[in-house]
C-alpha cells in the first residue's frame, strides 16, 4: 500500500475547463471536461482513444511522452482552447502504473507493466515527463494532478455523486484498488515524506493506493495457464491476464476434447494475445441458448460451445470473487459504517477539520467506484459476480450497505477534476504563474517549527 499525496479529493463544486490524459494498458485516452454549472454537474465531456504502438511501448520514455504530447496538443486545440491567449489549461495525468508519490502533482515510477518496457522511465516523474514533452512540442502544459487509474476513479466518484465514495476498484488491462484513509492511521506517513518535502496536510484524510497486483499467498487458486512474470494476484484478476489464461485453457480443452480434430486451432487460440478480454467476458457471460459468442469466435459446433463457455466463466468467476475478497479486506480495514468512512469513538468530539458538505444520509452506505471498460460492456453480469463475492465475504446484511457504482467519465473525469481543483486553489493562493510554475514551491504550507506527527487513530469496532 502506498499513500499517494492526494489529500484533497473533488467534492462536486469544481467548475470550468480541464483536460485529462490517461495512459495504461488500455491505450491512450484523452478527455476534455467542462464542469458545472451547479454541483456534481458536467456541462461537456469529450473523449478520444488511441492504441499505443508496440514500438512506442518498447522505446525510450521520452519517445513515449513525445507521442502522447503529439496526440494531446491537437486534441486541446480542437476543443477550442487557445493556449496562446488563455495560457495552459488545467491538465491531469492518469498514469496507470505503480508510483511513489509525496504530492498530488508529482511521482516516481516504480516499474512498468501491461506490455510497457520503456527505457529511462523507472525512477522518473511521469508528470514532469509529460510537461517536458508538451514543451518540446511547442506548447508547454504543466501537469497539475497526477494519479493512477484507481485514485482517478475514486476522484470521479467523489465529483459525480454524494455521499462520497470510500474506495475504488479498477479492472482494465490490470487490476488495482484505492481507498480513503484517515491520515492519523498512517503512522509512518510523515516519516516517509521527510526530508523530501516539508509540509502539513490540508485535510484529515489521504488516498491510499492499494497496489494489490503483487499480493501473493499459497492459498490463491492458481492454474498452470495463469500468466508468469507478473504480480501473483493481478495474474488471476487482471482482464489482460485472465484473457490469456482463458486462451491457454481453451487450447488445452480443445486438445483434450478433440474439438478441432487434426486441424489447426482457430486464430483466437493460436497465438499469445490473440484472445482479448472483452471477447472472453462475452463468451463467459453468454446466456443465449445457441452460445453464439463461442461459436463465432472459436468456430465450435453447438455441442462443444457449453464447455468453452464454462471454462471462460470459471476464470471470470474466480477473478470476480478474488476482487470481491480484496475489496472486502479494504472495507474491513476501514471498518466503515457506510459511507462516511472510519467510525470515530461514540464520545469523540466533532472533527473541526472535516471537509464534508453533505448531511449524513438517512441510511448510511459505503460507495465503491468501479472503473474499466469491462464494467461498461458487461457491467451487470460482472457487478453481479462481485456482489455475490461481497455477500460471501461480508455477509448479505453488510454487503447490502455497499453500493457499487460506475461514475460517468471514469478515471479521465476524475483526474480532470483533480486538475481543475488544483488550478482553482493555485489561482486563489497566487501560487501559479502564467506558465503553470509554482514559484513558492507548491501548494502545501510549510510545517510549523516543532510540529509533531498526527497521533495514532483510536481503535474502532468493526461494522463488518
Amino acid at each position: 500500500m502506498i499513500a499517494t499525496g492526494q489529500d484533497l479529493l473533488p467534492d462536486g463544486r469544481e467548475t470550468g475547463d480541464a483536460f485529462a490524459v490517461e495512459l495504461g494498458g488500455g491505450g491512450l485516452r484523452l478527455a476534455h471536461v467542462v464542469f458545472g454549472p451547479g454541483r456534481h454537474s458536467i456541462n461537456r465531456l469529450v473523449e478520444a482513444g488511441l492504441d499505443v504502438p508496440a514500438s512506442v511501448k518498447a522505446g525510450h520514455v521520452d519517445a513515449l511522452f513525445d507521442w502522447v504530447a503529439a496526440s494531446l496538443l491537437p486534441f486541446v486545440a480542437a476543443a477550442g482552447w487557445d493556449a496562446a491567449a488563455r495560457g495552459p489549461p488545467p491538465l491531469g495525468l492518469c498514469f496507470a502504473f505503480p508510483m511513489r508519490q509525496a504530492a498530488g502533482d508529482s511521482g516516481e515510477l516504480l516499474g512498468w507493466a501491461k506490455g510497457f518496457s520503456c527505457e529511462g522511465g523507472v525512477g522518473a516523474d511521469p508528470a514532469a515527463l509529460l510537461t517536458a514533452a508538451t514543451a518540446r512540442a511547442g506548447v508547454r502544459m504543466p501537469v497539475l494532478a497526477l494519479a493512477n487509474d484507481a485514485v482517478a476513479a475514486l476522484a470521479a466518484a467523489r465529483y459525480a455523486r454524494s455521499p462520497p465514495a470510500v474506495a475504488a476498484v479498477v479492472l482494465d488491462a490490470g487490476a488495482n484498488a484505492a481507498y480513503v484513509e484517515c491520515l492519523a492511521a498512517i503512522g509512518k506517513y510523515y516519516a516517509a515524506s521527510q526530508p523530501a518535502r516539508d509540509w502539513l496536510p490540508r485535510s484529515p484524510d489521504v488516498v491510499v493506493d492499494v497496489e494489490w497486483p503483487h499480493f501473493a499467498d499459497a492459498a490463491l487458486p492458481a492454474l498452470p495457464d495463469d500468466a508468469a512474470g507478473v504480480g501473483a494476484f493481478e495474474a488471476l484478476v487482471g482482464p489482460m491476464y485472465v484473457a490469456e489464461a482463458a486462451r491457454r485453457l481453451l487450447a488445452r480443452c480443445a486438445a483434450a476434447g478433440g474439438w478441432y480434430g487434426a486441424g489447426p486451432l482457430p486464430p483466437a487460440l493460436a497465438s499469445p494475445g490473440a484472445l482479448d478480454a472483452a471477447t472472453v467476458y462475452r463468451i463467459g457471460y453468454d446466456g443465449s441458448e445457441s452460445l453464439d459468442e463461442a461459436g463465432s469466435t472459436l468456430r465450435l459446433p453447438l455441442a462443444d460451445r457449453a464447455a468453452a463457455r464454462d471454462a471462460c466463466a470459471a476464470l471470470l468467476r474466480r477473478a470476480a470473487r478474488l476482487t470481491a475478497a480484496g475489496l472486502a479486506g479494504v472495507l474491513q480495514h476501514l471498518e466503515c459504517e457506510p459511507s462516511h468512512g472510519p467510525v470515530p469513538p461514540v464520545d469523540a468530539a466533532p472533527d473541526p477539520h472535516a471537509t464534508s458538505f453533505d448531511p449524513p444520509p438517512a441510511h448510511p452506505r459505503s460507495v465503491v467506484a468501479l472503473e474499466g471498460p469491462l464494467f461498461r460492456r458487461v457491467g451487470g453480469a460482472l457487478a453481479g459476480d462481485l456482489r455475490q463475492g461481497l455477500d460471501d465475504c461480508l455477509g448479505p446484511a453488510a454487503s447490502s450497505r455497499v453500493d457499487l457504482v460506475a461514475p460517468p467519465g471514469g478515471a479521465p473525469l476524475g483526474v480532470a477534476a483533480l486538475a481543475a481543483s488544483a488550478a482553482a486553489r493555485a489561482t486563489a493562493m497566487g501560487t501559479q504563474d502564467v506558465d503553470g510554475v509554482e514559484p513558492d514551491g507548491g501548494f502545501f504550507p510549510p510545517r510549523a517549527a516543532g510540529a509533531t506527527p498526527v497521533p495514532p487513530a483510536p481503535p474502532r469496532a468493526s461494522q463488518f
